[in-house]
Parts: C-alpha cells; sequence; structure tokens
C-alpha cells in the first residue's frame, strides 16, 4: 500500500488545480521533503508549513501552519528595494469549541485552507493574499467565530534586529506602526482585544536550507528566534483582514487565461496545468514592467540570469497557453535596453557586476521570440546590440567578457556556477579545480563551456533566422560566428563531454564531466557536433534517478549532477555546485535524449512527480542533494534525491517542455 497516495489529491475549486495534502510532517531526511504552501501577489508573499503548531492561550490551544524557515510568514516586497518580515504566521480557535487535530491543508494558487476536526464536527480557515489600491492584505476566513493571534517579527528580512513599534487600539481594529518609519500594519475585523505579551522561542528547523553533520547524523542547521504575541484577537465574523500600506505604484499582473490544449491522461493534465498555473504565480516590481522573482524567500528579486534562463524554456507557454505574448515581448525589450545602457547584462537589474552567461541566452531568447512572434521591431533591436556586443568582446569587454584565440573569456564565477569560497585562506571560485590553487590567479580569465556554447547558439538563431526570412546576413556576423565555431572546435571538442573550463594562457583544462558539458553538447547538436551519440556513456554518468510516487511506482531519469568529482551530500557553499541536482539543467538533458530518438516521458513524469510530493506544493525546487550519508529518520522513499535550499525557484519550474510532449496542434 502506497500511503503517499492517501496523502494527496489533486482537485479543481473555481476553475483552479489545487492539491489537498495531509497535515503531517515527514522527518526523512531531517524534514527535508516537508510540505511548504506558498501565496504569492506582486507585492508580497505568505508561506508556511502543511504541518501544524498549536500555542497555548488564555482560552486554549490556538492552531496554525508551522514555519520550518526563518523566512516564513508574511513578507512584503521588494519595495524600495527592500524585503520586510511582517508577521511569523497566523493562530486560530474556534470560540465555543476546541481544535481536536488538523487534517489537510488545500494549496490553490489564490488561496490556502487549512481543514481541522473539531468536538462538534469540521472547522475550516482561509487564507488568501491580494494587493489592492495601495496595501497588501493577507485576509484570514474561519468557518465559525475565532480567535486569532498573530506573532509579530516586524524586520528588514534580510537582517535579524526587530524593528521597534508601537499597538494602537481602536474599535474595530488595531494598527502596529513602526518607529521613524511610514511602515504600518493595520488589521480590521476585530470585535475584542486581550492582552497576551508573550514572547516565544520560536524553532526553525530547516533553518536557511543549510545542512551539518550532528553526531554523524545530516541534520539541517536549526535557527531559534525570539517572535511577540502580543494580543489575543476575538472576530465574531471569524474574519481578519491584515491590510499593510505600500507607497509604490501599482503593477498590475497579464490575466491568468489558460489555453491548454494537450494530449494527456487527465491526471497528468492537471498537473501540467497546476505547473503552469504556479508559473504565471512568479512576478515581482521590475522597472515599469512585472518580471518573474529568482524564487521564494531570499530570492524573491529579479536575477536576470534566473530570469532569461526561465524565459527560454517557457516562451511557448507564455506565448501559446497563457497568451502573454504582449507582456514577454516588453519584457524582453527591457532587457535588451538595460544590457544596451550598460554594455553587458548585470546580474541583479541595478548591480554594476555582470554575468557572462545571461547575455547569450537573452540573445537566444530574444531571438526565438522573434521567430515565434514575428517581430521585426525586436530583430532589430538583436542585431543592433550583437553588433555592439561583438565590437567590445574585441576591445574592452562586454558583459565581463571578451574574446581570446576564437573563444569568450571571463571571470570563472562569472556564470551560474558561481560560488566562492575559502580554502585555506584562499578566497577561490568552486568553478575550477582546487588543484589550481597556485597556478591561476581567481582574477585569470577562463572559457567556460557553456558560456561559449550559448554565444555559439545565439549567433547561429539569429543567422539561421535571418537565412529563412531572406535577409541578408551582415558580414560581421558571420565573420564572429565563424570565429566561434572553429575557437569551440579547437578548444572543446574532444571526443567526449566538453571539458568544463579551460584557461588558454596556461593551457590548463578541466576535463570533469558537468552538466555544463551537457548543456554545451545539447545546444551545439546541429551545429558543431554532428553525432553525439558517443557522448552518452559520458551522460549517464551524471545522470541521477528517482522512484515516482504520487503518478506511478517504477525509477525513472530525474536529473543531472552539476559535477562529478568526489560525491558528498549537499551541506553548503563548498557542494553548492558539486555533486548536486539542478533542475535548470534538465531541459538540456531532454533535448539531449530526444536527439537521441529516447523517449523523456519518464523524465517529465517524475519532475511532476516531486512538484506535488515534497517541498513546496505546485513548485520546484532549487537543487537536490544525492542521498549520501546518515539518515536520522529513513524511509522507503530516502533514496530518492533530497530536495534542499530554496523550494520554489523559478528556473527549476520549466513547462514548455511538456507543451513539446504532450502537444495536440502543430502551433507549438
Amino acid at each position: 500500500m502506497n500511503i503517499m497516495l492517501d496523502r494527496i489529491r489533486i482537485l479543481r475549486m473555481d476553475d483552479d488545480v489545487c492539491c489537498r495534502v495531509e497535515c503531517y510532517e515527514n522527518p526523512d531526511w531531517g524534514f527535508a521533503r516537508n510540505y511548504q504552501l506558498i501565496l504569492k501577489s506582486v507585492f508580497a508573499e505568505y508561506s508556511a508549513s502543511v504541518f501544524n503548531t498549536s500555542i497555548s492561550s488564555s482560552v486554549g490551544l490556538l492552531y496554525g501552519g508551522n514555519r520550518d524557515y526563518h523566512w516564513q510568514g508574511l513578507i512584503i516586497g521588494p519595495v524600495d528595494g527592500k524585503l520586510i518580515k511582517i508577521i511569523d504566521g497566523v493562530y486560530y480557535k474556534p470560540i465555543d469549541e476546541d481544535i481536536l487535530n488538523p487534517i489537510s491543508a488545500i494549496s490553490c494558487i489564490d488561496r490556502i485552507i487549512y481543514e481541522y476536526k473539531t468536538g462538534n464536527g469540521c472547522y475550516k480557515v482561509l487564507l488568501s493574499l491580494r494587493d489592492v489600491d495601495g496595501y497588501v492584505e493577507l485576509n484570514v476566513k474561519a468557518s465559525k467565530p475565532s480567535f486569532f493571534a498573530l506573532p509579530l517579527d516586524i524586520r528588514n528580512a534580510e537582517s535579524m534586529v526587530s524593528y521597534k513599534y508601537t499597538i494602537c487600539r481602536y474599535r474595530g481594529y488595531m494598527e502596529v506602526n513602526v518607529l521613524n518609519s511610514l511602515l504600518k500594519v493595520i488589521v480590521k475585523g476585530i470585535d475584542d482585544i486581550e492582552n497576551w505579551g508573550e514572547w516565544i522561542n520560536w524553532i526553525y528547523k530547516l533553518g536557511d536550507g543549510f545542512r551539518t553533520l550532528s553526531n554523524g547524523d545530516l541534520r539541517f542547521i536549526k535557527y531559534v528566534r525570539s517572535i511577540y504575541i502580543p494580543v489575543l484577537l476575538k472576530s465574531l465574523s471569524g474574519s481578519l483582514n491584515i491590510a499593510i500600506p505600500i507607497s509604490v505604484k501599482r503593477c498590475l499582473k497579464p490575466n491568468l487565461t489558460l489555453n491548454l490544449n494537450i494530449n494527456a491522461d487527465p491526471i497528468i493534465r492537471d498537473l501540467i496545468e497546476l505547473r503552469v498555473r504556479r508559473l504565471a504565480s512568479f512576478g515581482v516590481p521590475f522597472n515599469s514592467l512585472i518580471a518573474p522573482e529568482a524564487g521564494a524567500w531570499w530570492f524573491r528579486r529579479v536575477w536576470i540570469r534566473d530570469l532569461v534562463e526561465g524565459l527560454r524554456w517557457n516562451l511557448k507557454t507564455y506565448i501559446y497557453v497563457l497568451g502573454w505574448k504582449s507582456w514577454i515581448t516588453e519584457l524582453i525589450m527591457e532587457l535588451l535596453r538595460i544590457s544596451w545602457i550598460n554594455n553587458g547584462t548585470p546580474i541583479l537589474p541595478s548591480s554594476k557586476s555582470f554575468s557572462s552567461d545571461a547575455f547569450p541566452q537573452l540573445i537566444n531568447v530574444a531571438t526565438e521570440l522573434s521567430r515565434l512572434t514575428g517581430s521585426s521591431n525586436l530583430l532589430e533591436k538583436v542585431l543592433k546590440i550583437m553588433f555592439r556586443a561583438i565590437k567590445k568582446l574585441r576591445g574592452n569587454k562586454f558583459s565581463a567578457s571578451k574574446i581570446m584565440d576564437g573563444v569568450i573569456v571571463s571571470k570563472p564565477n562569472s556564470s551560474w556556477i558561481d560560488s566562492m569560497v575559502s580554502i585555506d585562506g584562499v578566497k577561490w571560485p568552486m568553478r575550477l579545480p582546487t588543484s589550481w590553487i597556485g597556478r591561476v590567479g581567481v582574477e585569470c580569465e577562463f572559457a567556460l563551456v557553456e558560456v561559449n556554447a550559448l554565444y555559439l547558439e545565439a549567433t547561429y538563431r539569429l543567422l539561421s533566422l535571418l537565412n529563412s526570412l531572406g535577409v541578408t546576413v551582415p558580414l560581421w556576423l558571420k565573420d564572429f560566428y565563424y570565429e566561434l565555431r572553429d575557437g569551440f572546435r579547437k578548444w572543446f571538442i574532444n571526443g567526449s563531454l566538453p571539458p568544463l573550463t579551460v584557461n588558454i594562457p596556461l593551457g590548463l583544462t578541466d576535463n570533469t564531466l558537468s552538466s555544463a558539458g551537457i548543456v554545451a553538447a545539447s545546444t551545439l547538436k546541429d551545429i558543431v557536433y554532428e553525432d553525439i551519440r558517443g557522448m552518452w556513456r559520458d551522460v549517464e554518468k551524471l545522470i541521477v534517478k528517482r522512484k515516482l510516487i504520487f503518478i506511478g511506482s517504477g525509477e525513472e531519469v530525474f536529473g543531472v549532477l552539476t559535477r562529478i568529482n568526489e560525491l558528498k551530500p549537499y551541506l553548503g557553499d563548498m557542494e553548492y555546485h558539486g555533486s548536486v541536482i539542478w533542475p535548470r539543467d534538465t531541459p538540456y538533458l531532454i533535448e539531449f535524449m530526444k536527439k537521441l530518438s529516447m523517449d523523456v516521458k519518464g523524465i517529465l513524469l517524475n519532475n511532476l512527480d516531486h512538484m506535488v510530493c515534497e517541498g513546496a506544493v505546485g513548485y520546484v525546487s532549487e537543487l537536490f542533494s544525492l542521498p549520501l550519508g546518515v539518515n536520522p529518520s529513513p524511509s522507503i522513499y530516502s533514496m530518492n534525491p533530497v530536495p534542499v535550499k530554496n523550494p520554489a525557484q523559478y528556473w527549476s519550474h520549466w513547462c514548455d517542455p511538456y507543451l513539446d510532449y504532450f502537444k495536440s496542434n502543430s502551433d507549438l
């Protein structure tokens, strides 16, 4: 009997695909697989665990969703560049009876519903989040008159220093006013207020997602923080409205309408729709537009590298399924403008640090968008910035890169494998082998395989589009293409997956098998690689499998390791880009397998399965650890990859591969 099947149900509510899960904790790998619930608006995010905790009060036990990370609760922003934590959670109980036990939680795109058993039947509490008329509103609606408690934790979410505030009580509502600030919290729907004034030390068992070895066991590094419950609130209507004024211009997302025309079994279709709807929930202010943030909590900002990577594998979904062609065209135009005025693509919109991989990926996305939409204006913009980029790559650099001996060279941490650690007092980019310490400096420039592949692919795509339109290809573009093609053949073609990193002046080559090598082989399979079959033996060494839980029972391919070096469980930055699995790499594996005429249905189903079986319901985790080390609480699924760090990452949330596989019309 599969217990997990009894704990998960897919259902439809008001034209939305929702997921009902049992209120329980999963102790496997130190609670790594705990269910989280997330609500998103443009200006805020609310999250809590499916599992409930209780706190004792003068009226009995109050229940509410637990917080496993100290980032959970209600976060406002980014506003004026800041993320502000407001409340840590919401607690409640019916006025005239006690909660016997939590039963389940329902996760929809616009609401969370907790369901409880009471002495007189059932009790439900609905939480919803929205932006309206200069406010962020968290609305709490219980099915019966209720008592409520709001643990306050008002602070910059990226700091542990609490703001000082005062509480003012009025008829029917109260205000929490932050001292020396315009920030305030208005709570409405109150019929009575009772002083409480209790500090509670809360244990966030998953902390920031980092792990450690404790007495031989692998455990997350817990975080303990004091949260304050100032008052007990009574509401005869069973409703609270928690409103935070925001002094920024209202930004609207495009309307959410779906045209999901695919051929799939009903449960698979529902899960794909769930995935698409959650994709549409990403979006925060970005200049005068809305753009998907990099992820939940500490990633609740636009990271341009993450953005363009996510756009690459969701273009068709945005255009054909969501009907957001105008929005995505405006967004790409804005990204091209930013890259033009900055002579490169910054890591963050306001940053002066540049990424080497984001610009060529932006050109790939913009060129493909021009092809799909027929936008000649967009194509002109791409040609214009490519001309400038090529000129500067040959001179003073563009986007932290330049040309050397036919390849693009840049700092080793300028692409997405960007972690820096201290090794024996030396600040070292984990991109490079530690055996190179003392041989090369961290300021040296290297040929990074995925950066060169993306530039070559972008140039080839642009050439191909111009040719298909009957437009004369500029000589400068042809010359650049042939230069990059010949340079790639010289430095990266070796009869197997291409090397990860090359130092041209010293002739150093890192032949570590890597997902970046798969990215290169996949993107260049029709450009410099005539036959990729011989690489499969290397790709197989990187592949990680996972056992299906909800939509099957067999073991299927799930993803690939970032690198094969010493196999270790994920603990922190030392392992962040090591023998771990990043779902952002999986679409490239899918394209590689399709080129070899392999069926990719298993890998597609497996990634849907993760989405509803662990982590943030309906979302996809940032990365996964191999199931290595001593598991303090093993289960029958312990050998599956272990989700760690951020549970709702944008570039992990690719949808186009599902449209390609299950498509039912020729438009895609």
